[in-house]
């Protein structure tokens, strides 16, 4: 019989920050700030552990914190909630001037968590809002952007449309909205479907600063699996407080926690070719804060031999694209795998066309555009 794993620091810090049980979070904390309480607390301000403070204040009694660690969570909820009303003032006419203009918007993660997972908003601060918009109506949403003052790069509908990723677009004000292609996705779908995230949305909280708006979020299920596709990626080694959404998710959702859900989510992964991945994600998520998962999500499983080959293959590839940071034919390679695993060879070889002609056409139009700027 094997040992358990000494758990890290990080464990620690989610325990005691979200464990249900007071008692083991209270033990986490003392492990914790065994090594003295000035040390943890440094480390948790130099790293992305810092937003879990927040949450850390919420216990702040429960746990004892001392003087130090209840100055240093007041003052994270203070930013928090600064940080956020700013983002909130800014995003909103942007929302409001896509709706009213008939466009269809989603938000996810920390935007599409107030107001239940997170029932204030000083508890999650939120980086940017992550929003997905149908590809069809990407011209119009950013030119609606441009006009509000939004900085907009000329490639970046042409890359949306491919689904080469997401771009992170600013106001000036340090706010920042962050355009998504596939969030819940490893690797793009087949071209010309919409995102799963499109088919059950649903309308946001009462309790969410922006419920008024009309703007929606992705049912629960699929949201799970945008968190947990997120924390499964081999460049999130550390988005601790990604794993604290998740594990709230399923605390504060009832819904999430029915069998019918976990089937659900199971199916969803497999559609996404992540099923190995994110079962991983859900037993570690139950061992560690013994999050209420459905017993029908922890045994998540590929649906077969050749689906498992398609998901090692396509997780080999995005580590090894993650660990190069290099430019050049290999990294395309591997960028065409991950993002084509399930699809068969001829859209597989469309895939890499539409890879290499897209990095090609993106390029010479960002040339392009600095000479103009330069001619000027």
């Amino acid at each position: 019989m094997t040992e358990p794993l000494e758990p890290t620091p990080r464990e620690l810090l989610l325990v005691a920050c979200c464990h249900v049980d007071l008692e083991r979070a209270r033990s986490a904390w003392e492990r914790l700030c065994g090594n003295g309480s000035g040390a943890a607390l440094a480390w948790v301000r130099s790293d992305s552990e810092q937003r879990l403070l927040p949450l850390l204040g919420e216990r702040a009694r429960e746990l004892d914190l001392d003087d130090r660690w209840r100055t240093a969570t007041a003052e994270a909820t203070a930013i928090s909630w600064g940080l956020n009303e700013r983002l909130l003032a800014e995003v909103e006419p942007v929302i409001t001037a896509w709706l009213e203009a008939g466009i269809k918007v989603l938000c996810f993660k920390g935007l599409g968590l107030l107001g239940d997972v997170h029932p204030t908003q000083h508890l999650r601060t939120i980086g940017d809002a992550d929003v997905l918009i149908r590809p069809e109506r990407i011209r119009d949403a950013l030119a609606i952007m441009r006009r509000l003052g939004w900085r907009a790069r000329p490639s970046l509908t042409l890359q949306y449309r491919l689904g080469l990723g997401m771009a992170n677009m600013g106001n000036g004000t340090g706010a920042s909205i962050d355009l998504h292609r596939h969030p819940a996705r490893m690797m793009p779908e087949p071209f010309g479907r919409a995102p799963a995230a499109w088919d059950d949305p649903e309308p946001l909280p009462a309790a969410h600063p922006l419920a008024g708006s009309g703007l929606r979020r992705p049912s629960p299920v699929e949201h799970a699996l945008i968190l947990a596709t997120h924390i499964a990626r081999p460049e999130n080694a550390s988005v601790t407080h990604a794993v604290a959404d998740l594990h709230l998710m399923f605390c504060r959702i009832p819904q999430l926690q029915s069998e019918d859900a976990g089937r659900r989510l199971t199916a969803a992964a497999q559609r996404e070719h992540v099923a190995q991945r994110i079962g991983h994600v859900l037993r570690t998520l139950h061992r560690l804060l013994e999050t209420p998962i459905p017993d029908t999500a922890l045994i998540m499983q590929s649906r077969d031999d050749r689906h498992a080959r398609v998901e090692e293959a396509a997780a080999a590839a995005g580590l090894r694209v993650h660990e190069r940071r290099t430019r050049g034919v290999l990294r395309i390679r591997d960028m065409t795998l991950s993002r084509s695993a399930g699809l068969g060879r001829t859209n597989r070889a469309r895939r890499a066309i539409e890879v290499v002609t897209g990095w090609l056409i993106t390029k010479g139009a960002m040339r392009l555009g600095a000479a103009r700027h330069r001619g000027r």
